[in-house]
């Protein structure tokens, strides 16, 4: 197994980053990262006497920045490599809807707007358990529990919806 080089290219020098991941911590990024698996996979196939670092370079632009690189990396390290897995999303409340404090801090500190950032750093990586926990964000806030009175007309304003929507107003 050899190391694995992550560059993401910053519109400035301050935003630039290099991550380097060891053969150990490259093995278990393996089993969270379908795009570092099969980058390695690729290598053991064709070349496997390289032990020359696997380079993954990054260009600006392209939908998330070095903030979220960093962020999905530390989310993964915090679970040791070996990030949870989330079920349905049962409430608006984001606690209630992840594993432990760590990841409802992380996916909290995002709303509408810009959790999309998060999303595409983890679907460039294919980080399918950081995707799920995005898709937990959005359906968070879009839950809405029918037993809870009023709660269609609370999601209205929240969106700032001002008439229900019926075939009439399609029509329109």
């Amino acid at each position: 197994m050899c190391e694995v080089q992550i560059n993401v290219e910053g519109d400035s020098i301050e935003d630039a980053l290099t991550l380097n991941f060891s053969a150990d911590k490259a093995a278990k990024l393996k089993n969270c990262s379908d795009l570092i698996a099969m980058l390695l996979d690729e290598r053991m196939d064709i070349d496997p006497d390289n032990d020359e670092p696997i380079e993954i370079s990054i260009d600006s632009g392209i939908g998330f920045s070095s903030e979220e690189v960093t962020k999905a990396f530390k989310y993964l390290e915090h679970y040791n490599f070996e990030p949870p897995e989330y079920g349905k999303i049962i409430s608006q409340e984001i606690k209630r809807n992840c594993k432990d404090e760590y990841d409802a801090g992380l996916i909290d500190s995002y709303d509408l707007a810009t959790i999309k950032q998060l999303h595409n750093c983890a679907g460039y990586f294919q980080i399918k358990s950081l995707l799920k926990l995005c898709y937990i964000k959005i359906g968070c806030e879009v839950y809405m529990d029918t037993n809870q009175s009023g709660a269609v007309q609370k999601m209205m304003e929240k969106f700032n919806i001002n008439e229900t929507y019926t075939i009439h107003t399609e029509q329109q």
